[in-house]
């Protein structure tokens, strides 16, 4: 695989990219989405699309994605715009990042070892060691193709890092606190969870985050980066999920990575409006470590009692700075009224509205009331409801979730399947 793309394949590129983004400003228009996917599927013109959009296409598998990406791909996975783009992606969290940083930051001190599958040069390792306390035991281990894993060996050399650690061996995967697949999970085949399937002992967690799950049956496509091209398989999210239950997993939380998305021209199935982020546990680690008063969990025995959650809706760079205190302890206009302002799930959709309107880059934090004691009343608000305000600050152990809250091109905000 040549790092050299040719004069005709450098114009096969830009024909195929100028076809997407024509067909795409189509679908745009009334009716234009209508148009572009009944050609899409019609038999007659399929073909005639299908040539014309060239790798930009649904590809049943992810070795034909492979064959149709290879003359354009510039390098693919070895491309040095890879390494130095996941570099410079990683000085500072993406949204998606703080849904998995909170999954870490609760358990990390009882881990040895973090395996980062598809990690480059250990681009997350010095993203998240800067708001986590990564204990002194703790081993990140590395694993991607032998360019990246010797090019993160001499770069954490030069600084110093004695806890990030590159390996080519995947069964060093085998029994580790949790297998971080952030950014790779579509790249493999056999899938992610044959591969966790073949090991000696599974991990104890499984972190997946930025991966395009779509509603259609698993396909493949071809990823145009700016001068390279990679092929990746699109999978079906819940045969996915299904695919880590059936090895033994329980499926703890799930979020959007709303900062990517992927769209096929006249397929909305085999697009991914944003990217995805699911967190698993190993079903005995799930049991045993869920907290007995955790919102669907009955309280004391009685079947009938279950915990409500509140939410709370704050600008992602407050998260971060509640995570560094290790409390939240509001927001301005919470500190101004002397306590933190929550929402009911019946409330929060209006809150965002009023309050949050056109704002992006914002989370929905989700906070267990059983755990807040009496500091937490419910107290008449916006027309005479009674809303949940907390007289001091929000412990972290009582978060439940934290998701990203994607913002919607009319200034709305999509709370789709956050709720």
């Amino acid at each position: 695989m040549s790092d050299d793309v040719g004069p005709l394949q450098t114009f096969r590129v830009k024909q195929i990219r100028l076809t997407a983004r024509l067909l795409g400003i189509i679908e745009e228009f009334k009716g234009g989405d209508r148009l572009i996917q009944g050609l899409a599927h019609w038999p007659l013109a399929a073909p005639i699309l299908n040539a014309l959009l060239g790798y930009h296409r649904v590809f049943d598998d992810l070795p034909q994605a492979v064959a149709a990406a290879e003359p354009y791909s510039g390098g693919g996975h070895l491309s040095p715009e890879v390494g130095t783009l996941h570099l410079s992606l990683s000085e500072s969290p993406r949204p998606s990042d703080y849904a998995a940083l909170y999954h870490m930051q609760t358990a990390i001190s009882g881990w040895s070892k973090i395996f980062d599958l598809g990690g480059n040069v250990g681009n997350l390792f010095y993203c998240y060691k800067r708001y986590l306390e990564l204990p002194p035991h703790l081993l990140w281990q590395v694993y991607d193709l032998p360019k990246w894993t010797e090019e993160g060996r001499r770069l954490a050399g030069e600084r110093g890092e004695k806890q990030l650690q590159f390996t080519q061996n995947w069964e060093d995967a085998s029994g580790a606190d949790l297998l971080l697949v952030s950014g790779s999970l579509h790249f493999f085949d056999p899938p992610v969870y044959h591969m966790v399937a073949g090991l000696p002992e599974k991990p104890a967690s499984i972190l997946i985050n930025r991966s395009p799950l779509i509603d259609g049956s698993t396909k493949a496509t071809v990823q145009d980066g700016n001068n390279h091209r990679t092929a990746r398989v699109l999978h079906n999210r819940r045969e996915l999920i299904a695919a880590f239950e059936t090895i033994g997993y329980e499926l703890i939380d799930s979020w959007e990575a709303a900062e990517l998305a992927f769209k096929i021209v006249g397929k909305p199935e085999f697009s991914a409006p944003s990217y995805s982020g699911l967190y698993f546990r190993l079903k005995l680690q799930a049991a045993s470590l869920a907290p007995p008063n955790s919102p669907g969990h009955a309280l004391n025995g009685d079947e009938n009692s279950t915990v409500d959650l509140i939410y709370k809706i704050l600008p992602a760079s407050l998260w971060l700075e509640a995570q560094e205190r290790g409390h939240f302890s509001g927001a301005p206009a919470d500190l101004a009224d002397g306590f933190i302002h929550f929402s009911l799930r019946a409330q929060v959709e209006e809150t965002a509205a009023k309050w949050f309107s056109g704002q992006a880059d914002l989370l929905l934090i989700a906070a267990d009331p059983g755990l807040l004691g009496e500091a937490l009343r419910f107290e008449p608000s916006r027309g005479g409801a009674l809303f949940p305000h907390l007289y001091s600050a929000l412990p972290l152990d009582a978060v439940v979730f934290v998701k990203s809250l994607p913002l919607r091109t009319d200034g709305t905000h999509d709370f789709t399947g956050l709720l």
